[in-house]
């Protein structure tokens, strides 16, 4: 059977399956934002209409996200943020919310 029954089928290789400015108007706050698997999730959210906002422990990833989400036209805030402490976590909410007026997706990359 060549078929899948039943799902439609992919969007065309580099293509996102969901339709520009899904997420307009919503800012998105993406944990380890500034490389790696992050960043991609970040790309793909500002692709889509979103504000990015990019937490991370360290100051050079977040100029990387920074500079990233700059290059495809994305508005994007950047915030310093170790995800075990509750105070940063606060903070970064607080950023999030403020650039977003409360309208806001939170999207976490976990490492073990």
């Amino acid at each position: 059977m060549s078929e899948l029954i039943g799902l439609p089928e992919p969007p065309p290789m580099g293509e996102s399956a969901l339709p520009p400015g899904t997420f307009g108007g919503v800012s998105v706050l993406v944990t380890g934002g500034g490389t790696g698997l992050g960043k991609a999730i970040a790309t793909e959210f500002a692709r889509l209409g979103a504000a990015i906002v990019i937490a991370s422990r360290k100051e050079e990833h977040l100029a990387a996200g920074r500079d990233a989400m700059e290059a495809i036209g994305a508005p994007v805030s950047a915030v310093q943020c170790d995800i075990r402490q509750p105070d940063e976590i606060s903070a970064a909410f607080e950023t999030a919310a403020h650039s977003a007026a409360e309208n806001y997706v939170l999207s976490t990359e976990i490492r073990r």
